[in-house]
């Protein structure tokens, strides 16, 4: 396993455990502020799982050191219909971190 591996799956955990010191150890510029998880291109930014969790203080840090607002990410939801009509497949649509943090904070409700 590479360092730069081991250094996503430790901004992951740090989000997940809500550890800003473990976030800022981990990420060291703007580009590792915009890591997907496990590198792949439709995965889930570091911001986006900050905003499916809810967790303000970690996603205001990431936009802060550089993470795109607009970087989407595919998500695989079963009510997503209600958020994007740009539907490509059943239960299937692009959303971006502000989307998911909105989407999150209303508790999966109609909007």
């Amino acid at each position: 396993m590479t360092t730069v591996t081991v250094r996503r799956k430790h901004a992951f955990r740090a989000i997940q455990n809500n550890d800003i010191n473990a976030l800022a150890k981990a990420v060291k510029n703007r580009v590792e502020a915009n890591w997907r998880e496990q590198g792949a291109p439709a995965g889930n930014t570091l911001l986006e799982y900050a905003c499916e969790l809810g967790n303000i203080p970690l996603a205001t840090w990431l936009v802060d050191y550089g993470a795109d607002i607009n970087a989407y990410c595919v998500r695989v939801t079963t009510n997503i219909r209600v958020i994007d009509q740009d539907v490509f497949g059943e239960g299937v649509s692009y959303l971006g971190p502000l989307t998911t943090a909105v989407y999150t904070k209303i508790g999966h409700k109609r909007l």
